[in-house]
């Protein structure tokens, strides 16, 4: 069973095209990685992948009890600064769509 299916994704900034016609299935169980040398685009898979960017064309699916089953963890900062540490977990907590009880445990 496919945890992860990607059919035909394509990713364009402007007029440059970044990923063309990608397609590729992880199976319950498997583990995936990217591995590529730095500027391949491999943040720009990943963040299609998650939902940060609209791919132009293509699809994903994600067959993993309706979660996303990708776990990441970028180079760069993505928190907001202004913010405090709180303010950006529950901000986030609220685009993931986690229940206010699940966000405020620990408090």
């Amino acid at each position: 069973m496919d945890i992860l299916r990607v059919e035909g994704l394509t990713k364009s900034f402007n007029k440059k095209e970044v990923l063309s016609d990608l397609s590729f299935s992880v199976k319950k169980g498997e583990i995936f990685g990217l591995v590529g040398r730095s500027g391949s685009e491999k943040s720009v898979l990943i963040k299609t992948l998650i939902g940060f960017y609209k791919p132009k064309r293509g699809k994903v699916f994600f067959e993993a009890e309706g979660k996303n089953p990708i776990g990441f963890s970028m180079q760069e900062n993505s928190l907001y600064e202004n913010l405090t540490m709180m303010q950006n977990l529950h901000f986030f907590s609220k685009i993931y769509n986690v229940e206010k009880k699940r966000s405020r445990q620990n408090n």
